[in-house]
């Protein structure tokens, strides 16, 4: 039996990269990270000026940093098009471009959240309107923590997710630091998701903090990637705290004992194991794994957790309860 949070417990897959949209520098040599998560290199420091960018606002990083994103060749476009995976800022309404079209960000706000005012082209009204116009907006990023009404919502894919409690958004290890205020309109523009209860999985977009080892992560697609550039660890962090974990191997466990037949050829074991022996373990998820000293064919696992009866255990089920029944029969 291991305890972490439930993301931790993802296999870990390759090293992270630079999102869409980053802006690179390498020995005066300039990038753009495109939609395909390539890199896309500027002819010159001249063009790099002619489409409008700063070159003392791309972020600066080693050659090694530099190919944690792919080889994707020349930008070629002319100056007075804007490549894809460009930004785009037009009467305080930001966009970005994927090479089709442009797709506008419900906020200032939400695009702050994720990317520097500084990489947004300035362009004028004529320019969008000789644009084809996404119906589709961006919102805040995977991961991000807003508050509207009275309640904190954790943004999971496009759906904002409403926190039942706050023990329940500590036993996730997050911050209050972390929580920025929204609007009804950057609230309501995706579809609200499930109530996010106790074990709660943190979503993509998280960053979490190997304690024991030193190692950051980046929680995509249902894998761990190691944040192996500071450079892109201090980007993705600019706004938020990691969550900590623990990958210190304190386990606890016990040996199977048989204790009854279920027929002439099927047999079951049982064991108990104390909880105690993880205390002081980051996480609130639990991880089983048997491993049989002879073959045997598992057909059945019941697992029961159990507390000692007194007035804070039972204020801690009745919450639970509460929890429970809210996120099952109230509408969002």
């Amino acid at each position: 039996l291991r305890l972490s949070h439930r993301a931790f417990f993802y296999p870990e897959g390759s090293s992270a990269t630079f999102p869409g949209g980053t802006l690179l520098s390498n020995n005066g040599v300039y990038f753009l990270i495109a939609p395909d998560n390539t890199r896309k290199q500027f002819t010159s420091e001249k063009a790099v000026r002619d489409f409008g960018y700063d070159p003392t606002t791309f972020l600066s990083v080693s050659k090694e940093e530099l190919n944690l994103n792919s080889d994707g060749g020349m930008l070629t476009r002319s100056i007075d098009e804007i490549p894809a995976g460009a930004f785009i800022r037009s009467r305080d309404v930001f966009y970005t471009y994927d090479g089709k079209q442009l797709i506008p960000f419900v906020s200032r706000n939400a695009f702050l959240q994720q990317f520097p005012e500084s990489w947004a082209l300035n362009r004028d009204a004529s320019f969008i309107e000789s644009k084809t116009v996404s119906e589709e907006w961006i919102g805040f990023p995977s991961g991000s923590l807003l508050a509207w009404g009275d309640g904190v919502f954790l943004i999971d894919g496009s759906a904002p997710r409403p926190i039942l409690s706050p023990e329940i958004f500590l036993s996730l290890g997050f911050s209050w630091d972390d929580v920025s205020l929204a609007t009804n309109e950057e609230i309501s523009l995706a579809k609200k998701g499930k109530f996010i209860t106790f074990g709660a999985t943190h979503p993509d977009g998280t960053v979490l903090f190997d304690t024991d080892t030193d190692r950051y992560f980046l929680i995509q697609n249902k894998e761990k990637r190691e944040i192996q550039s500071d450079t892109l660890r201090q980007f993705l962090l600019k706004n938020h705290h990691p969550i900590l974990v623990s990958s210190e191997k304190i386990t606890a466990s016990c040996t199977l004992q048989e204790w009854k037949r279920f027929s002439l050829f099927s047999k079951g074991s049982q064991c108990t194991i104390p909880l105690d022996q993880l205390s002081g373990i980051l996480g609130d998820s639990f991880e089983i794994s048997i491993t049989p000293s002879i073959p045997a064919r598992i057909d059945q696992a019941e697992i029961t957790f159990e507390s000692q009866i007194n007035k804070k255990t039972l204020l801690q089920t009745l919450t639970k309860f509460r929890d429970r029944i809210l996120s099952r029969y109230t509408s969002s």
